[in-house]
């Protein structure tokens, strides 16, 4: 599932702030996410907003965004947090386009606003370049007029068939779970750590490497063990192949599939040197698991009938393999009073002082598979609470 970074809002609430006239604190309705917006805007009035992170493209009515938001890296405005008067501005919000007075609140507007997201894919990273053998294949068929379609395993739309791309939502976008039906609810919290998002799998006797949005790697496995294996990671390798070359991941995610006699998808964070300015001071690159996943048996339908595991899955995995995990914090109730409360709990530090990203929170389904997505939620019942802090300090 995509996030959404641009929707309809209806303004809920518009608080004053002190000694300033010309602007206001804007709340919406459903939602979590505050903005400070002009004193135009009245209670009532549907307006978009977009989510921090988002990227706007250049064009002249954006162009009052470019002393704050400009990126040349990213070709676009960067939406970003900003702290104002003691409070934060958590994105922006713009005018409702002519034409859209009907649409109801939550309407997705990303596509119509060109939108793009500021993930951790460096605009650098490409997919997986052909084989020489679909090289010839495809030189053939063009010298004969003959348009060929291809169906490559485990690839659909540019990304991976058989997996969930991870993009944890934010708490900000689930107020009812601090409804009273949720007090109680068992969860397990971790550490959100910086770096760039990777996918490594094992499908139908195929080895995987996907960036978040990116296939980079993708062959039969038994090449892939000769391909990627400590022997050959000094070779000029990109870090999602150095990493998987480093744990000798091809050879020991086959002997783990073989011994459970299923495919199966790790996901994680690597982070280091060079990756979103290594807040967590690491001094070399490490791989961080989150996610472990059992894809459906049919190719066509996964990940439809897959399955999420539990954090003891997890861990399980990641002992087999010789992984770390993401840091685990605690096993608790979901018994935060309010979305407040629960900011206050992502705050918290790196081992190296500097501010944390902020924590995930995820059902704790002890030894079975994690729930189904609840309303707004990607993938699973779980969601991330980005720290304060850090926001504003990226």
């Amino acid at each position: 599932m995509e996030r959404t970074l641009a929707y309809i809002a209806t303004i809920a609430r518009l608080d004053k702030i002190p000694d300033k006239d010309r602007i206001v604190y804007a709340s919406f309705k459903n939602l979590g996410w505050q903005v400070i917006v002009d004193t135009a805007h009245q209670v009532g009035d549907k307006v978009v907003y977009i989510e921090i992170d988002a990227i706007l493209p250049v064009k002249p009515e954006y162009e009052f965004l470019r002393k704050r938001c400009y990126s040349e890296r990213w070709e676009g405005f960067v939406i970003k947090g900003m702290k104002m008067a003691g409070l934060i501005s958590y994105g922006l919000v713009l005018p409702l386009p002519a034409g859209y007075e009907d649409k109801p609140d939550g309407f997705d507007m990303t596509e119509v606003l060109e939108i793009r997201k500021r993930d951790d894919d460096s605009p650098a990273i490409s997919a997986v370049p052909p084989t020489f053998f679909e090289k010839v294949v495809d030189r053939f068929c063009t010298m004969l007029g003959i348009k060929r379609t291809t169906k490559k395993i485990g690839v659909s739309g540019g990304w991976l068939s058989f997996a969930q791309k991870t993009d944890e939502t934010r708490i900000e976008n689930l107020p009812y779970l601090f409804e009273d039906k949720f007090k109680g609810t068992p969860v397990y919290t971790t550490v959100k750590c910086d770096g760039q998002s990777v996918t490594f799998a094992v499908f139908m006797k195929h080895f995987f490497i996907a960036s978040r949005n990116v296939v980079l790697y993708r062959g039969p496995i038994r090449r892939a063990i000769r391909e990627l294996n400590p022997q050959r990671e000094s070779r000029g390798l990109d870090n999602f192949r150095k990493i998987a070359s480093r744990l000798d991941l091809p050879r020991k995610m086959l002997r783990e599939s073989v011994r459970q006699g299923r495919d199966f998808v790790i996901q994680g964070e690597l982070c280091g040197p060079s990756i979103q300015k290594n807040p967590m001071g690491l001094p070399g690159l490490e791989l961080f698991v989150f996610n472990g996943y059992y894809p459906a048996v049919s190719p066509e339908h996964a990940p439809i009938g897959g399955e999420f595991c539990s954090w003891d899955g997890i861990t399980k995995i990641c002992s087999a393999l010789g992984l770390k995990t993401v840091p685990f914090i605690e096993r608790r109730q979901f018994d935060w009073p309010d979305q407040a409360a629960l900011k206050a709990y992502a705050k918290g530090k790196y081992p190296n002082g500097k501010d944390r990203e902020g924590v995930v929170i995820r059902y704790d389904s002890g030894t079975g598979p994690v729930p189904e997505a609840l309303y707004g939620m990607s993938n699973m019942w779980s969601f991330k609470c980005i720290n304060d802090d850090y926001i504003l300090g990226k």
